[in-house]
């Protein structure tokens, strides 16, 4: 549930206008057209709550568990969501979500890191745009497909997943790194 709506919050899902998509619905007896997304669907997403249990009985580092209560109304919407996620990566060969790992703010590419040196105090925005491609990405990888030329292009196929994927995705466990970039 924590990644289906990670996935909403920072835009990877793709909805229509939520005032614009409207649907037939019965509310309490009656028969009604709503902006499905906009009444329904969103406030089911904000109706979700991840919380951690502790179990005082055992005092070590496992006495807590993860768990997605219902706040208030039973939310529809957000677990069918969620197993929607769930059914996509599972038909398309990925068992897991990649998620991307935390930016520690260092220059990742040799050449970001000259700058850095040569420029000291850049913003770690400018710093970030000379990481062209930085290593432990898909761009990086053997089996992302490059240009005729050799050049890396934006988004590509992975030649082993069988799936488009962009240059600065975080790598995956098949990840096998290319130096000559």
């Amino acid at each position: 549930m924590q990644a289906a709506l990670f996935r909403v919050r920072d835009k990877h899902c793709l909805f229509p206008d939520p005032a614009d998509l409207v649907q037939e619905v019965i509310d309490h007896g009656e028969r009604k057209r709503i902006p499905i997304l906009r009444d329904w669907v969103f406030v089911h997403f904000t109706k979700t709550a991840l919380v951690v249990e502790e179990d005082d009985k055992k005092k070590n580092a496992r006495n807590r568990r993860m768990k997605v209560m219902k706040v208030g109304i039973d939310p529809h919407f957000a677990f069918a969501n969620m197993l929607c996620d769930i059914a996509w990566s599972r038909n398309f060969g990925m068992g897991t979500f990649l998620m991307p790992q935390a930016d520690d703010g260092k220059p990742k590419t040799p050449a970001a890191e000259r700058v850095q040196k040569a420029m000291p105090g850049l913003p770690q925005h400018v710093l970030k745009m000379i990481d062209d491609i930085p290593p432990g990405t898909c761009g990086r990888c053997s089996s992302f497909k490059r240009a005729a030329d050799g050049s890396v292009p934006a988004s590509s196929l992975c030649e082993m997943r069988q799936l488009t994927v962009q240059a600065r995705d975080p790598q995956c466990p098949l990840y096998d790194p290319v130096e000559d970039i």
